[in-house]
């Protein structure tokens, strides 16, 4: 298991030198709405001259994402529905991008560091454990509550689908006859 996290709150001002594009989220309520109800958004900047990306965010609010500085340097971030962000990346990594949140805030991603990538998980005390299925390149694409994970990896039979057990367990999904299998969400 991988330990650490660049925890941090980011300054609201000196952005005047930070080329990005605005990151708007929409953020409905977990229960019908009643008629004539709207949406709220909230907008943030990271910076960085390739900006901020959010790429899922869970029931309570909580967005996770990525922003950079360069095509290859990328760091994940967490934003809080009270506007707290966090900024991680995994021990050695040279660029984070997160791709899932489940409800208990477990996020999950893939890292590279030197000249091989991994994927992620990052717990809510923010420790990471990363995995992979061997061989290839991972790319898990989202977490359920039991800590299961699926997404989809690049190896020697072609790009195949993936779901990992919540104990490490992982089994690939190469359904009969096809030549490319891809999953991005798990439920409960």
């Amino acid at each position: 298991m991988l330990h650490g996290d660049k925890a941090k709150r980011l300054p609201g001002k000196n952005r005047q030198k930070r080329v990005a594009a605005l990151v708007a989220i929409l953020c409905l309520p977990a229960v019908t709405p009643a008629a004539g109800a709207k949406a709220t958004y909230a907008t943030f900047n990271l910076g960085g001259r390739f900006g901020t990306g959010a790429y899922a965010i869970n029931d309570s609010g909580t967005v996770t994402g990525d922003y950079g500085y360069t095509s290859e340097q990328a760091h994940g971030f967490l934003r809080t529905p009270d506007g707290t962000i966090t900024t991680f990346d995994p021990p050695d990594s040279t660029s984070t991008l997160p791709m899932g949140i489940n409800s208990a805030g477990s996020i999950v991603g893939l890292y590279y560091g030197g000249s091989s990538g991994s994927g992620f998980i990052r717990s809510p005390d923010g420790t990471f454990t990363a995995f992979g299925v061997p061989d290839a390149l991972t790319y898990p694409r989202s977490i359920n509550l039991k800590g299961e994970v699926t997404g989809f990896y690049e190896g020697s039979d072609g790009v195949q689908a993936f779901v990992r057990s919540a104990k490490g367990k992982i089994t690939k999904i190469i359904p009969t006859g096809s030549t490319e299998t891809s999953t991005f969400s798990i439920n409960s």
